[in-house]
């Protein structure tokens, strides 16, 4: 599955696979962990896309990359760069809190926002922020620098945004 950088394209993306999901509840998300050699154990890896399960059956695969690079998916995935003989991982429930407050409240709202950036001085034009209303919740999923990041508002966050996917009500 490939990421996508313009704009359009990230539109294109949330809405195929959020649109469906509009009206129905928040499950359960995975997220992917890896395996530490050096000390046994197992740590959270946020560059693999962020599962959430929507229903009884109902996927969607969230992950940011580069400064721009957004991939969404009505499906499980793993990004075109993790190979077969890469790191060992493991998918795992509950880790991270701001997601774990949504479960069971219904996806209302799906926005796209634009992110701080600049090079040399100069502003460069990012969108970097997926936020998803849950009834009276809103999850930012966002790009920390090659990696998603994750944080929980009790309001619409400010900012620049385009609303990609909406119920009337």
């Amino acid at each position: 599955m490939q990421y996508v950088s313009h704009l359009s394209k990230k539109i294109e993306a949330v809405r195929c696979a959020f649109m469906p999901l509009l009206g129905t509840s928040l499950s359960e998300y995975r997220c992917a962990e890896i395996f530490v050699e050096d000390d046994s154990s197992w740590d959270r890896w946020d560059d693999m896309p962020v599962r959430l399960f929507f229903g009884a059956a109902d996927v969607v695969s969230v992950s940011w990359t580069d400064f721009n690079d957004l991939l969404v998916a009505p499906f499980e995935v793993l990004p075109d760069w993790y190979g077969t003989d890469s790191a060992r991982i493991r998918w795992t429930n509950d880790r991270i809190p701001g997601l774990t407050n949504c479960i069971g409240r219904t996806l209302t709202d799906v926005f796209l926002g634009r992110g701080d950036m600049s090079v040399s001085g100069e502003e460069m034009e990012v969108w970097t922020r997926l936020v998803l209303g849950f009834d009276d919740l809103w999850l930012e999923i966002f790009n920390a620098l090659d990696e998603n990041g994750y944080q929980q508002h009790s309001t619409m966050p400010d900012g620049d945004f385009r609303r990609c996917v909406w119920t009337d009500g």
